[in-house]
């Protein structure tokens, strides 16, 4: 793969989505994040995710990402492979904001189906610490 082409994120890892407390919802009376907190950002149509395969220590690292967005945030997680299998690329993108970070894209579009943004919704389970 050549150097400036994004690294693939394997299957079986997991990748972390924060999200915003107007983005929780409850359904059967358990909060769930809404498909809204799986849409892409307007300025570079992707969505950003943060790779669980490039931190030594999880728990650690979600703590810290919680630190940084702020206590109105929360924590999700999906297996790459869910994603992909819903039509979408996930892979690195490293930035200088916190290790780890992806992306994931929807080909052909900037914007994501709300179908799928729903079946993300569904997938995505809440970081427990140890888990």
């Amino acid at each position: 793969m050549p150097e400036d082409e994004p690294k693939e994120v394997p299957d079986d890892c997991r990748v972390f989505r924060v999200v915003h407390r107007d983005w929780v919802k409850e359904v059967d009376g358990e909060e769930r994040p809404s498909s809204q907190a799986f849409q892409n950002h307007r300025d570079d149509g992707l969505m950003s995710v943060y790779v669980e395969e490039d931190w030594e220590d999880t728990d650690l690292a979600v703590e810290n990402l919680i630190k940084r967005w702020g206590e109105d945030y929360r924590v999700c997680w999906l297996r790459a492979g869910d994603i992909r299998e819903l039509g979408e690329k996930v892979y690195r993108a490293p930035n200088d904001e916190f290790p780890g970070h992806g992306a994931v894209e929807h080909p052909g579009s900037r914007n994501r189906p709300q179908g799928v943004k729903s079946r993300m919704a569904k997938k995505a389970q809440w970081y427990e610490p140890g888990s």
